[in-house]
């Protein structure tokens, strides 16, 4: 797979996306982590998480993992957390994790 490995983990119930992460070689940074975690809010809003608020980022080998949590007014609701992790080249989500189980498609 020209040096890029895919792994998803399935619920056994429902089918469900637990968690997804893709590694492949990144080129060039084109973007901040501050554009990073702007594509990040728009995707999670476009699958119907809406509020989700950036409460810390990781920046590592040309991709930033960022941490989201639900905001209700000034509260930051961590049960809710949701990571995502994104190519600093070109945006593309490379990974996802939560205690959730992710009812969206990708």
């Amino acid at each position: 797979m020209n040096g890029q490995t895919k792994n998803i983990s399935i619920s056994q119930k429902g089918g469900h996306l637990v968690n997804m992460n893709y590694y492949r070689e990144i080129s060039d940074e084109k973007m901040s982590p501050e554009d990073a975690i702007e594509i990040g809010k728009r995707f999670l809003a476009e699958k119907g998480y809406s509020n989700m608020k950036e409460t810390y980022y990781m920046k590592q080998s040309g991709n930033v993992v960022i941490n989201y949590a639900y905001q209700d007014d000034d509260v930051l609701v961590y049960s809710d957390l949701i990571k995502l992790k994104i190519a600093l080249d070109n945006g593309e989500i490379l990974g996802m994790e939560s205690a959730r189980i992710f009812e969206l498609s990708l």
